[in-house]
């Protein structure tokens, strides 16, 4: 990816690493410790992914497109949903059949989302953004990144992550109850 891609450009070259993502879990042996060691990566990179999206995708999206702020509410009930399976994920073990359904379940509602996204969502951004923006914007998403070797543990009470374990779970994550 070219040093200088705006937020668009940064944020389908993460589409394509999330895919690639699923291809390895799609090919790797099923109930394998492989599999499982994927589903943790990706876990962590979309949640990487939907904390930049909070946090410059969708600033951006309510400010430059028609109808931003009803965009804004589709996608977060998108990460939502997407959050409530990644917690299906975790807590099964690669052996149970239902880790497998969620597996399939998580690789259906991040595609739909990614669809929305690249097909309906950015072009309009796009359009009505300026592109000195959208290259601001690129450079503080790249900015922002936790390197992919940094351990990505249990998230800070606060953080997006937190928030989503408390509306799905309705707790804060262990350790860092109130």
């Amino acid at each position: 990816m070219p040093e200088r891609a705006d937020l668009i450009g940064e944020l389908t070259a993460e589409h394509r690493a999330i895919d690639a993502l699923f291809d390895g879990i799609r090919a790797a042996p099923p109930g394998g410790p492989e599999r499982k060691r994927l589903a943790d990566d990706v876990t962590a990179r979309l949640t990487r992914h939907a904390e930049a999206e909070e946090r410059h995708l969708h600033p951006a999206v309510r400010r430059y497109v028609a109808d931003g702020a009803a965009w804004v509410e589709r996608e977060r009930a998108d990460h939502g949903r997407i959050g409530g399976i990644l917690r299906e994920v975790a807590d099964r073990g690669p052996e149970d059949p239902l880790f497998t359904r969620s597996l399939v379940s998580l690789v259906e509602q991040v595609s739909l989302h990614v669809l929305e996204e690249e097909q309906r969502l950015f072009p309009r951004l796009r359009a009505g953004c300026p592109p000195d923006v959208l290259r601001d914007l690129g450079g503080r998403l790249r900015a922002d990144r936790v390197p992919p070797t940094v351990p990505v543990g249990p998230p800070p009470h606060g953080t997006w992550g937190a928030r989503l374990l408390r509306a799905v779970l309705g707790t804060a994550p262990a350790g860092r109850r109130r």
